[in-house]
């Protein structure tokens, strides 16, 4: 086996785990677990927001040092969601280098959201989230407009500056300007629950939950500068509002984050929302949706404890907990998935080996042939789509009684020849 192969390519999996938005702790965990599936005598590694360096020692004592320099990392949680699924069958089934890097490319090919439909995302999440604190009709409206400059500067700042302070702080004085012109031409009437709500596109409290978490895991350099990477973000945000208001001297009717009075359209607008930050967050297929009912009924959860005089701690933690239930039904279901995949393809492999005898596996419930292992023809005379062909059509002459009370004649008078 090919150490130094295997090595890259599982180095390859972490880099692209880090790019796609997973936390330090989660990306040194699964280069841990993927270097003891395939039984290096030790391995150590380092992780940050810009580094990954691992060293393993082979169980014929070769060291191997590899060092992965990160530029940059955006968001892509259906590819992060690929690549935890892929660590977890490398882990399961050790598959040799050339397996790893076949399946390693074609998820890091994947192809982010197409611009206009990202731009589309953003207008529909931070017009959601308008109306979701107390917009009404011509705050829509305005904040479509702000949405749609907010994500075309985005686009275009995107090219020159990485430093999130900078680009966070342009597009906040952007988009700020556009609702503070709206309100002085007397479109807008609530420009500060106009801003609160298209600024929930930009705010992100995973970098600071994650740089908790990696503190509470002893990852204290990653951790920190996880968290300021978060602050520096938030103060982009709160100087490029202020120079706008500043410039304009705008903001003056600025009353706080007030909910809709509504609250079936409370909880249908940070649906749609959620829908919203879906997209920009690259969830794809099924997920969208899944994401726009788990958050409806989050916040119906919410409402639910308040409204039975809960406070907002206890409505928040109640909620949280709800999600965090559904998250652990759908971990549990896809660790039994992959496992049973895992034991397949196990099972198969080693029965390979043996030259006497071959070995099926068939479905539970149709009985149907479905895996084979062995020289299935050199030593029964038969393929494993001929054994299929015949059960079906076996199958299907046994819907009729008559024909299969003759072919069980047939089978009885047979002498073993022909």
């Amino acid at each position: 086996m090919d150490y130094n192969r295997i090595v890259q390519e599982i180095l390859n999996i972490g880099e692209e785990l880090l790019k796609s938005g997973a936390e330090i702790f989660r990306v040194e965990d699964s280069l841990y677990r993927m270097c003891r599936s395939y039984g290096f005598v030790r391995s150590d590694v380092y992780a940050s927001q810009i580094n990954i360096q691992m060293t393993v020692e082979t169980p014929e004592g070769e060291i191997i040092t590899q060092i992965r320099y990160i530029e940059m990392t955006s968001p892509h949680y259906d590819k992060l969601d690929q690549l935890n699924n892929l660590s977890r069958y490398v882990c399961a089934n050790t598959p040799k280098q050339a397996e790893i890097h076949e399946r390693y490319e074609k998820i890091a090919k994947s192809k982010v959201l197409a611009f206009p439909l990202m731009v589309l995302a953003q207008i529909v999440s931070g017009t959601s989230f308008a109306i979701f604190f107390g917009g009404g009709r011509n705050d829509a409206i305005v904040a479509v407009f702000a949405s749609a400059a907010m994500a075309l500067t985005g686009y275009w700042i995107g090219k020159q500056e990485k430093n999130p302070m900078i680009y966070n702080l342009v597009l906040a004085f952007v988009t700020e300007m556009v609702i503070l012109l709206a309100e002085k031409m007397g479109i807008a009437i609530h420009s500060d629950r106009i801003m609160i709500g298209i600024v929930m596109v930009l705010i992100s409290t995973l970098g600071v939950i994650n740089g908790l978490r990696d503190v509470v895991q002893r990852n204290f350099t990653s951790g920190v500068l996880e968290i300021m990477n978060s602050v520096l973000g938030a103060l982009g945000i709160a100087f490029g509002i202020a120079l706008a208001m500043k410039m304009l001297h705008g903001g003056g009717n600025a009353g706080g984050a007030v909910l809709n009075s509504n609250i079936f359209v409370q909880a249908v607008s940070v649906s749609v929302g959620s829908i919203g930050l879906a997209g920009i967050y690259q969830i794809r297929g099924k997920k969208v949706i899944y994401s726009g009912i788990g958050a409806f009924l989050t916040w119906t959860v919410y409402l639910i404890v308040r409204q039975f005089g809960g406070s907002y701690l206890f409505g928040m933690l109640l909620a949280a907990v709800f999600v965090g239930m559904q998250l652990g039904k759908n971990a549990k279901s896809l660790r039994k998935k992959l496992a049973l995949e895992g034991a397949e393809q196990i099972f198969l492999e080693k029965s390979a080996d043996r030259t006497d005898e071959c070995c099926i596996v068939m479905e539970n419930e149709g009985k149907l042939p479905i895996y084979a292992s062995g020289d299935l023809e050199g030593l029964m005379g038969v393929t494993l789509e001929g054994i299929q062909q015949d059960l079906l059509s076996m199958g299907r002459k046994m819907m009729d009684l008559r024909l299969a009370i003759k072919d069980w004649q047939r089978y009885l008078e047979w002498d073993g020849t022909g």
